[in-house]
């Protein structure tokens, strides 16, 4: 009885130590494990920290460029621009109102029948025409001894550089003061003539009475 007493009391000493070791080691363990989730704690911020910017932050995006400018073209529709204004007529050539001339010439004459004479005061020679390239009838170059009132009523042929034709015309009037006249053509259109420089270029012709 004695032998399984003690047989008994070592026994049950055996599981108490057992059970102790497997006690103290099961506590060893979860300090460890709570050691190991602290420290991972507390590297968890460092590591974050040491982490680079672009692992979390997005980068920006550049802005769009601007669109270029419409064309001048383009700018304004064609069915709203408005509209350009015609050009002026171009002035006529200083050589087409006659040198001598003091109202402008004529810049088209019509040719019509000299025997008319429109506006003349005597009728015209027979056989002239309203204009030629050289002068028709018999006659001599207007001088200065020919300005008087004489030549009030006589037929001339008057040349025009603008055409280069000689064209039939009646004095009608003349100052002898002023040495101007006025003339008409066959065509009825009135002129005033500087008679000073018709007679310097020669530009009128006489006819023969």
């Amino acid at each position: 009885m004695h032998v399984y007493a003690c047989a008994g009391a070592s026994s049950l000493k055996r599981s108490a130590s057992a059970s102790s070791h497997k006690s103290a080691t099961a506590q060893k363990r979860m300090r460890m494990e709570e050691d190991g989730a602290a420290a991972h704690a507390s590297q968890a911020p460092a590591a974050a920290a040491a982490s680079p910017a672009f692992l979390t932050t997005a980068p920006p995006i550049p802005p769009a460029p601007p669109a270029p400018p419409p064309p001048a073209s383009a700018a304004v529709p064609a069915a709203q621009r408005a509209p350009t204004p015609p050009l002026p007529p171009p002035a006529p050539p200083p050589a087409a109102q006659g040198t001598g001339f003091i109202s402008p010439t004529p810049l088209v004459l019509q040719p019509t029948n000299p025997a008319q004479g429109v506006g003349f005061i005597n009728p015209p020679p027979p056989g002239l025409k309203a204009s030629k390239a050289q002068p028709q009838a018999p006659g001599k170059m207007l001088t200065s001894k020919d300005i008087s009132p004489n030549l009030k009523g006589r037929h001339a042929e008057l040349f025009w550089p603008a055409d280069g034709n000689w064209y039939l015309i009646e004095i009608q009037d003349v100052d002898v003061g002023t040495k101007t006249a006025r003339i008409v053509y066959t065509t009825g259109e009135l002129e005033e003539l500087e008679l000073g420089d018709i007679i310097q270029n020669q530009h009128m012709s006489l006819i023969s009475l």
